[in-house]
Order: structure tokens, then C-alpha cells, then sequence
């Protein structure tokens, strides 16, 4: 059987992500280079991935501050109020 077979994309991801031990990753990294078609997978997971970097950068959680403002507070229940009360007519 093609050892290029055995390699699934979750493998080739791991290998992007530097998530593999050594000993296989050092066997993924020689079947690439021995396999053009593997080397295309590879390539086009990492554009994948760059895509995906580019698009979803870091969002920085939300201050206490802010999670706190009583004013946020009343605004959720007033919403969850009327999502309870509105169905039922009130």
C-alpha cells in the first residue's frame, strides 16, 4: 500500500501546527518530499491556513470593567425578559 495513503489531512495539519513528535514527523517530512502529490496537499493546507490567520485575528476578551457595567447587566435581562414574555402574548 502507498505510504502517501496513510497520511490524512489531520496528520499534515499537525505537521503545520509543529504538533507531531519527532521520529513522525520526520517520516511525514520524507514521504512529502518523496511524493509531489502529498507536497500539493501540504501546500494547499498551509494557504488554508494562512487564510484563516489573516481573517480571524486575535479578539481581546472583554474588560471586568466592562462585563460588570450595570448597564450591560440590564440590558441582557430586559432582553431576556422579552424573549421569555413576547411568545406568550404579555
Amino acid at each position: 500500500m502507498n505510504e502517501c495513503l496513510l497520511c490524512t489531512d489531520e496528520d499534515l495539519n499537525r505537521l503545520l501546527d509543529d504538533e507531531l513528535p519527532g521520529a513522525e514527523r520526520r517520516r511525514l517530512l520524507g514521504l512529502i518530499e518523496s511524493d509531489p502529490a502529498l507536497a500539493d496537499r501540504l501546500r494547499g493546507l498551509r494557504r488554508v491556513d494562512e487564510v484563516l490567520r489573516e481573517t480571524y485575528v486575535e479578539v481581546e476578551p472583554p474588560s471586568r470593567e466592562r462585563l460588570q457595567d450595570p448597564r450591560r447587566n440590564r440590558v441582557r435581562r430586559v432582553a431576556a425578559a422579552a424573549a421569555l414574555f413576547l411568545p406568550l402574548g404579555f
